[in-house]
């Protein structure tokens, strides 16, 4: 069967459009239900993830984010942009360390070695998100972030908007 297609009526609206595209976000929940980034920091300190995998992603406070969609709403240069907004890369052995030393006195088991890639493999035949870390086995993420970091002429966001208070992992 083939897809049907519904056109939309041509409406004479103008409005400007800023896409913003963040990192794996890190920080404080404002509710319980779990999206992707949270469901992969859980998963580092819920027993889930026996080893991780040799996996670098690019991180950003979630307030820093939010801020980031406050001003581009503001500012006029944001107009017809696309955003990386990210702090900075960090490999998953990094990430578990930093919440090892922050959760393991409460009880919290997060692993301590890297996964072999055989064993992320055999895994990824039954969990779905080892299938998605098997393709980046090994990949680093690198990502120009310099429209919110660049303390340039012309980016819109300057050095101030990812303050020491809101970067999670130094």
């Amino acid at each position: 069967m083939k897809p049907v297609f519904v056109k939309a009526p041509i409406l004479d609206v103008q409005f400007s459009l800023t896409v913003l595209n963040p990192g794996l976000l890190v920080g404080p929940l404002l509710q319980n239900s779990k999206g992707a980034s949270a469901a992969i920091i859980s998963r580092f300190v819920d027993g889930s993830m026996p080893a991780y995998p040799a996996l670098k992603v690019s991180v950003v406070d979630v307030r820093d984010a939010a801020r980031a969609h406050l001003l581009a709403m503001k500012e006029p240069r944001s107009d017809g942009q696309r955003i990386i907004v990210t702090a900075q890369t960090l490999s998953f052995r990094k990430i578990a360390k930093i919440l090892r030393q922050e959760f393991s006195e409460q009880g919290y088991s997060v692993p301590r070695f890297k996964a072999p890639y055989a064993a992320l493999w055999l895994y990824a035949r039954f969990d779905p998100e080892a299938r998605q870390a098997l393709r980046l086995y090994g990949h680093e993420e690198k990502f120009d972030n310099s429209k919110v970091s660049s303390s340039k002429r012309g980016a819109f966001i300057t050095r101030f908007f990812f303050s020491k208070n809101h970067i999670l992992f130094k």
